[in-house]
């Protein structure tokens, strides 16, 4: 687990550390980028590569909501104000937050 927030705290604020991998607060953060920027890739390609194809497999497409016509715009509105949207806030309430919870880490945590 990394906590890029601290690495950028020592950075903005010119203070020298090391990293448990010993690495400086540069060279660190340019190894961090370098395999964001892979794990990016990655999540690309199988999107790409496996999730769309199956999607297609399913007949399900993905769109943008500018390209619906102003009556589809309607229906999906409605249909996410009246269902999704009311489902979330019931959740929200259920578990008693008021404020935004705290996301544990090492967690699957959906949301909608």
């Amino acid at each position: 687990m990394i906590r890029v927030g601290s690495l950028y705290n020592y950075l903005d604020y010119e203070k020298e550390r090391i990293d448990y991998s010993g690495l400086r607060e540069e060279p660190f953060k340019a190894k961090l980028m370098k395999k964001l920027q892979q794990f990016h890739e990655d999540q690309h390609d199988h999107f790409t590569n496996v999730i769309l194809p199956e999607l297609n497999d399913e007949n399900i497409t993905l769109g943008n909501i500018s390209k619906l016509t102003e009556a589809e715009q309607e229906k999906v509105h409605h249909y996410f104000s009246k269902s999704k949207f009311i489902q979330c806030l019931r959740l929200w309430c259920m578990m008693g937050y008021r404020t935004f919870p705290i996301l544990m880490n090492k967690l699957l945590v959906l949301g909608c």
